[in-house]
């Protein structure tokens, strides 16, 4: 296998990658072009096919494998593929195609189930077992994202484990939170991107995604589940409900109230982090000691910076 993150510039192969996006365009010169983003474990890279016809669109479907022959060019100082020629392909075994977490599912899922385990308080508990019982093998393998941070397998689970460990150290400073109410929220915060997201092949939004978001969608699953058990008006669950609908910070971030409790504001503030912390890592991975990132929109237009040893 030929990995993304090998090729250089100049290169010429045949090999086999999952197809991300394809958009088709017509250039100045009245030329289709399809625009594709290709995929495999060490990350994605963009490639283009000119001259494109109807037929490459159907190759090109995304969730698609597709066994291409290319070179590889540049543009704007990015490696991008230029294809030659295309034919769709059955895949698998999936292990080469699909970027999973940095740690094994298996210890994570015994970490998850040991911070759930610190709640104490019995209706907690209730929502929290059941939609824990319900939901689990898609907790355990779906992505956090489709793009920006931990859009990988299993990166859901990831993502709740290092926010859940982070909030076991800050319930400790802060001792007069409500740490039921924390490990509860943390775990229940990104829930609803298991209807949000389609899956991982490939990582894209559902009509329920779209049209309500995860915070509404996970907000939805508790108060179903508290309804249930009627404890829909219990002050706790609510309190966990304001946690998750506040948890992006801002309301042009997604957030239809901004957090007005201790918890919701510490939650607010590890799920920020956790998620910047990944997206440094996933944009400067590539890039030398003493190096700059270009203006990045999704973290302010700001350039990252990789600082020598």
């Amino acid at each position: 296998m030929i990995f993304l993150n090998t090729l250089k510039e100049g290169d010429a192969y045949q090999e086999i990658y999952l197809v991300k996006s394809a958009t088709m365009s017509v250039t100045v010169n009245n030329k289709k072009l399809l625009t594709i983003l290709l995929q495999d474990k060490t990350g994605s890279m963009n490639a283009k096919k000119w001259d494109a016809t109807a037929e490459d669109q159907e190759i090109f479907k995304p969730g698609k494998f597709v066994n291409i022959s290319f070179d590889v060019t540049s543009y704007k100082e990015k490696l991008e593929l230029r294809i030659r020629d295309a034919r769709p392909v059955e895949v698998t075994k999936l292990d080469d195609y699909i970027p999973t977490s940095p740690i094994p599912k298996e210890t994570l899922q015994k970490k998850l189930e040991a911070h759930l385990n610190n709640i104490k308080d019995k209706d907690i508990k209730t929502i929290i077992d059941e939609l824990y019982s319900t939901y689990k093998e898609k907790i355990l393998i779906y992505p956090a994202a489709s793009n920006n941070h931990h859009a990988f397998a299993s990166g859901l689970l990831y993502h709740t484990v290092s926010m859940l460990d982070v909030a076991s150290f800050l319930i400790k400073h802060y001792s007069d939170v409500d740490s039921d109410i924390v490990l509860a929220s943390v775990f229940l915060h990104d829930l609803g991107k298991i209807k949000e997201l389609s899956g991982l092949l490939p990582i894209e939004y559902t009509a329920e995604g779209h049209l309500l978001g995860h915070l509404v969608i996970a907000t939805n699953l508790i108060n179903n589940v508290a309804t249930k058990h009627h404890l829909e008006d219990n002050e706790k669950i609510i309190h966990i409900e304001h946690c998750v609908l506040s948890s992006h910070g801002k309301y042009e971030y997604g957030s239809p109230v901004l957090g007005a409790t201790k918890e919701a504001i510490m939650v607010n503030f590890i799920d920020d982090l956790d998620a910047k912390m990944m997206m440094y890592d996933n944009n400067t991975k590539e890039l030398n000691p003493g190096e700059f990132t270009n203006r990045l929109m999704t973290l302010d237009m700001r350039r990252l910076y990789k600082k020598k040893k």
